[in-house]
């Protein structure tokens, strides 16, 4: 009965493996394919930062964190036609002083899980 036990407890842990190593290879082509999403176009005039980076949220499908307080102040004037998420936020965050910058981080999470 041990043995028997111990053949179980190998399988389970090769299972989990074998789902971890599938979940990490498919990470990489869903991020790759988010990324590479085109086509995006963005005209404001003097527009709050916060307004705007509200706006690449609902063009790009892409969660944008940042802090109001710190971006309340800035103001934007962007225009971008056909354009990568990338290429949208160097253009929003280009032009302050000093400059602004941004990080791509990708998260899975259920609630972006197939519906």
């Amino acid at each position: 009965m041990r043995n028997l036990f111990v053949l179980e407890e190998k399988n389970i842990f090769r299972a989990i493996v074998l789902l971890m190593a599938v979940w990490a290879l498919c990470l990489p082509g869903q991020s790759m394919a988010q990324e590479k999403k085109d086509g995006l176009t963005l005209e404001c005039k003097n527009e709050p930062l916060p307004e705007v980076l509200k706006k690449v949220e609902e063009l790009s499908g892409f969660k944008v964190l940042f802090t109001y307080d710190d971006v309340q102040e800035f103001k934007v004037t962007v225009s971008a036609k056909d354009v990568t998420i990338n290429e949208l936020m160097d253009s929003v965050l280009r032009d302050f002083t000093p400059p602004l910058s941004f990080a791509s981080v990708v998260t899975a999470s259920p609630s972006r899980a197939r519906r």
